[in-house]
């Protein structure tokens, strides 16, 4: 539940709490806190998303040169000059899924002979 004992609607992944509609516009209309990460409670429940730990901001991209999930916030500061090597994760995963076919379809092969 919400600070104010309403039910949760939203989190905040810098502040890492649950609030209502109410609080969170609250939130969001502070300057200090209106540039936050804010997801929706039911995502954060499900644990559908990993938090970088430093910024506590969504890994929304992967770094195929390091092999790391980053968030926004780590591409800018650590991971800049690798930005040919930077992808969305879908993407990445996109291209994983491709990579893995081309390993698996001769095995699949050896296995029909």
């Amino acid at each position: 539940p919400c600070i104010c004992s309403k039910p949760s609607s939203k989190y905040c992944l810098k502040c890492e709490t649950f609030m209502c509609d109410t609080c969170h516009q609250q939130h969001s209309s502070f300057r200090v806190t209106s540039t936050h990460t804010v997801i929706d409670a039911k995502q954060k429940k499900n644990e559908d998303f990993s938090i970088c730990q430093e910024h506590k901001d969504v890994m929304r991209l992967f770094c195929v040169q390091c092999e790391l999930f980053v968030c926004p916030s780590c591409f800018v500061s650590i991971h800049l000059d690798h930005r040919d090597k930077v992808l969305s994760i879908t993407k990445a995963a996109h291209q994983q899924r491709i990579k893995l076919c081309s390993f698996t379809q001769p095995l699949k092969q050896q296995q029909q002979e």
